[in-house]
């Protein structure tokens, strides 16, 4: 029955949280560097490299985030066919114009990868620099326009890809270069250069940090040192297009180039992009006897998930000359008769959805009682109540009367008892503080699922961060970052209960601290079992919160053998008098009782020892069942050879 009530049919209900639409268009300058050949490369050009690894990025987000939209644009070049012009300033070019990944799109820059025996990419891509550079300001201009003609995206950004150091020679062009790129910014959008290693000498990025050092988006990350203090790194918490993290002056974007051999790298991470998960508030005290109404509101983002076939997917019918799509519809029919319930459509319904409108209809959701004998019929409130984990936490009971000796309450101070009441109920998603652990007591062995990385909601639930609140606590960031920072100096972890969406089942949780022993980087040092560079976290420290780690309740625990719990329960009785001891070592050799071939066990151990992983990154095994699937589907679409 568990399974019935947490399905739903409701597809536009509040618990369900925004899908990610993100733009990525490419804006690539065309330089000679960029089409010579490089050993690094076997001897193909960056440019093939950069094509190449895009081609794959669409076919990897065509699994994992179909709604992405690409654009391809180039600079510098001429106009040759595949490439069409942008009619000014010359020398501007696409490949396709920014839209969802579609089979148009992927099919052009494949066959352009495809057949370089026949049309090389320096037959296409001619170089002709531009008469003046002030052009350049017209081209960022008009990547401003493509991104406000496709508004569906709620996240857009530009890959801008060169090997020239000197964008501009004139301080004219330099002042209209930094006003553009303050138009990014003003609109949302994210500039992330990726600068190409000349063949000829080092890149020098003097011009670019002048460029974007005078432009607002080096204002957020000049704020970051206060910022720290709070205990909170800024870029984690944001997922909104209009909050950009920004540049430092001494990132390592303007002091080091991208090699020849990690074009491909630097393309493919684009896809990785933070989502958030939940959105919910953390109460740390509810008006009861430790203290007043503090809490904060945190945000859980996905530290990775596993690639898998959605449930509504595209079907097509293969048995004929053409791919044609084929549509499922659903009747509902009466039991006795036959005859159809007709159900209003969504433009019918005016706006209710797929519930209310099979409620208006009389369809209610039944459960069998008793083998079938009864049913038990349940409308869309009482499904709606049962659903509700709406938690009652009163630390104490409201007193009836009042106590004796007490004087008569005049109507001011009645009113003002009233309008003090605390805050009884929290309907969810909520997530309730319990008590804190030390950190040397987390049984690893306990975590039920994936972590989920949570830190503030620097918008406290305002603003459309979250379609499951209509606001949160205020100061959340500062809140949250006293949280931390206490958590780190007293080397604890929190336990907290809740449910983080409105129709989850609540849950026991612990929020263990990042960058403290046995969570990061940082604990594996000290152990000496990792180091930088082969850190499960790609050699970086993990940034500053919590992870949220669900806990098991005392039934899923499973049971440990019978034979163990018996030494060690008369083993206890025995320690409680003088010359009792606690026998801590159990083997299964000795104590299970059980028969086994030790020959078999120590050849089991050497084949454990051999396959052996010294890290395990799941981004370096990904679902092969299911990649093959799709690569079928890519040779069958592309018309392309398939080599089995």
């Amino acid at each position: 029955m568990s399974d019935d009530l947490d399905s739903d049919d409701n597809d536009n209900d509040q618990f369900q949280q925004r899908e990610i639409r993100e733009a990525v268009s490419f804006l690539i300058e065309i330089t000679p560097d960029i089409l010579a050949p490089q050993n690094d490369l076997n001897k193909t050009s960056q440019l093939f490299e950069i094509l190449n690894s895009i081609n794959d990025l669409i076919q990897d987000l065509v699994i994992i985030a179909r709604s992405t939209g690409i654009g391809i644009y180039f600079y510098n070049c001429a106009t040759t066919a595949p490439l069409k012009a942008m009619k000014s300033p010359p020398g501007f070019n696409r490949l396709f114009h920014l839209n969802v990944l579609n089979l148009t799109n992927m099919k052009a820059l494949n066959d352009l990868i495809q057949n370089l025996d026949q049309r090389p990419l320096d037959s296409i891509f001619k170089y002709e620099p531009m008469k003046q550079d002030v052009e350049l300001c017209t081209v960022l201009s008009k990547m401003i326009d493509e991104f406000m003609q496709k508004r569906e995206f709620n996240k857009q950004r530009m890959i801008w890809i060169t090997s020239n150091d000197h964008p501009f020679q004139q301080d004219s062009t330099y002042e209209s270069l930094f006003r553009t790129i303050n138009d990014f910014y003003a609109y949302g959008f994210f500039i992330e250069p990726i600068f190409l290693e000349p063949k000829s000498h080092s890149f020098d990025h003097s011009q670019y940090k002048l460029i974007f050092m005078n432009s607002n988006f080096m204002k957020p990350s000049q704020q970051q040192p206060s910022q720290k203090s709070q205990g909170v790194v800024q870029d984690t918490q944001v997922d909104d297009a209009k909050q950009l993290s920004g540049f430092s002056d001494n990132s390592l974007l303007f002091e080091k180039s991208v090699l020849s051999n990690q074009i491909r790298q630097s393309i493919l991470n684009i896809k990785h992009v933070r989502r958030v998960q939940f959105t919910c508030n953390l109460i740390l005290s509810d008006n009861g006897n430790l203290g007043g109404s503090v809490g904060c509101t945190i945000k859980g983002y996905s530290l990775y998930n596993h690639e898998k076939i959605k449930k509504r997917e595209l079907l097509l019918y293969t048995r004929g000359e053409l791919l044609k799509r084929v549509y499922t519809e659903v009747n509902w029919t009466r039991e006795k008769d036959g005859t159809k319930i007709n159900i209003k459509s969504a433009q019918e319904g005016g706006g209710l959805s797929l519930a209310d409108r099979k409620a208006e209809a009389g369809i209610k959701k039944g459960f069998e009682l008793g083998g079938g004998a009864d049913v038990l019929l349940l409308d869309q409130e009482q499904m709606k109540f049962l659903k509700n984990y709406t938690f009652d936490h009163r630390v104490e009971k409201e007193k009836q009367g009042n106590e004796e000796g007490e004087g008569e309450v005049n109507d001011d101070e009645e009113e003002e008892s009233k309008s003090h009441k605390p805050l009884l109920f929290s309907p969810p998603p909520y997530l309730k503080l319990i008590g804190f652990r030390d950190i040397s007591h987390f049984n690893y062995a306990y975590s039920c699922s994936a972590p989920i990385f949570i830190t503030a909601d620097i918008h406290n639930g305002l603003g459309g961060s979250s379609h499951s609140l209509n606001g949160g606590f205020s100061n959340s960031r500062s809140t949250f970052a006293s949280l931390y920072r206490t958590c780190i100096k007293l080397q604890q972890y929190a336990i907290v209960f809740g449910c983080t969406r409105s129709n989850s089942k609540p849950r026991l949780y612990a929020m263990y601290p990042t960058r403290a022993e046995g969570s990061t980087k940082l604990g594996q040092d000290k152990s000496g079992s990792g180091s930088a560079d082969t850190d499960a976290t790609g050699g970086k420290d993990f940034p500053q919160g919590f992870l949220l780690i669900k806990l098991p309740w005392l039934e899923d625990v499973r049971a440990l053998p019978a034979a163990y719990i018996n030494e060690i329960n008369n083993a206890n009785i025995g320690s409680q008098g003088e010359t009792g001891t606690v026998k801590s070592e159990y083997t299964y050799e000795e104590n299970s009782g059980s028969p086994y071939d030790e020959t078999l066990v120590q050849q089991m151990k050497s084949i454990v020892n051999q396959h052996k992983l010294q890290v395990y990154n799941p981004q370096d095994y990904p679902n092969p069942s299911l990649n093959f699937f799709y690569d079928v589907i890519k040779h069958e679409l592309l018309q392309m050879e398939y080599e089995k």
